[in-house]
């Protein structure tokens, strides 16, 4: 896993010294949500942008690096995009994954979570935020049918253009991230109503901006069901236990034969990219949150 080097230097300087971002400046602007995550196999910055994925699944065994890479997918979207642009919502049963990013300010994150705290545990809470999403997303297509616009992209544009006006409830919509680690956890816990609202968001949520990055070390048909696999069609597979595992994830057994943490196979059908996940310390992110 390549190492981030500590260096007196602004955190957000560091994604583009590793990645060499800066020389895609031309390719960034053309992504709504651009994500540096590492380097392929013949060393070049492997990017996404995750509005157009537009969810994403992320599985692997414990330690294998699913975390670092969707702390890459944080730090990159803080460093590229302003909280008026981006904003989150973080859900993390176990309690420590993602805890870092309660120092976020608070106009980072979506007003969907009636007081809760930036990065909600309580599987209670968990259910009321899904809840208030699938509100979100029904008014933002109230939104966009009263604007006569068709996706996110579009109504942004009139109203940076001056054709919607705020006394008819218009306003720039920003993009929501939702990030969900350890899915299995929150499915054992939740179960059937929690996996039909993450569907339900999966499945219609991409055309007014809110997407979903979902976490597990368990990737079995219990927990990626066959309705995961169908709504998220780009998976990040990290290294799995059983060939199985990595089967049911992305149509092949490699995943299994990968040899060490933050090593991944990137699943885009029809292709299949071997990738090699930045490490990114929590001394790096810390840096760039208390910048931002």
């Amino acid at each position: 896993m390549s190492k981030l080097k500590k260096d007196n230097r602004p955190a957000g300087l560091l994604l583009s010294r590793i990645y060499g971002i800066e020389n895609d400046a031309s390719h960034l602007s053309e992504m709504c949500l651009p994500c540096a995550v590492g380097r392929t196999g013949v060393g070049k910055v492997f990017m996404f942008d995750l509005a157009v994925l537009p969810h994403l699944l992320v599985a692997g065994t414990t330690g294998s690096g699913k975390t670092v890479f969707i702390k890459n997918v944080v730090y990159s979207l803080l460093k590229l995009k302003m909280p008026g642009q981006m904003k989150f919502v973080f859900i993390d049963p176990k309690r420590c994954e993602l805890d870092i990013f309660n120092k976020l300010p608070d106009c980072y994150f979506a007003e969907v979570s009636d007081g809760y705290g930036p990065v909600v545990s309580d599987i209670e809470d968990v259910t009321q935020i899904l809840r208030n999403l699938c509100r979100l997303m029904d008014d933002r297509y109230d939104l966009l049918k009263l604007a006569d616009v068709r996706n996110i992209v579009e109504y942004d544009t009139k109203w940076v253009d001056g054709q919607l006006s705020s006394a008819d409830g218009h306003g720039y919509m920003p993009y929501v991230v939702v990030i969900i680690d350890e899915f299995a956890d929150l499915l054992m816990i939740a179960g059937d109503r929690f996996e039909e609202r993450v569907i339900r968001l999966a499945q219609l949520a991409r055309a007014v901006g809110i997407h979903l990055i979902i976490s597990t070390q368990r990737p079995t048909k219990s927990v990626i069901t066959d309705g995961i696999i169908a709504n998220f069609q780009c998976r990040a597979a990290f290294r799995m236990q059983r060939k199985a595992d990595s089967n049911r994830v992305i149509d092949s057994p490699k995943a299994f034969s990968l040899s060490g943490p933050g090593e991944m196979l990137f699943y885009r059908y029809p292709d299949l990219q071997l990738v090699q996940c930045a490490m990114i310390e929590d001394y790096d992110i810390e840096r760039l949150v208390s910048a931002v």
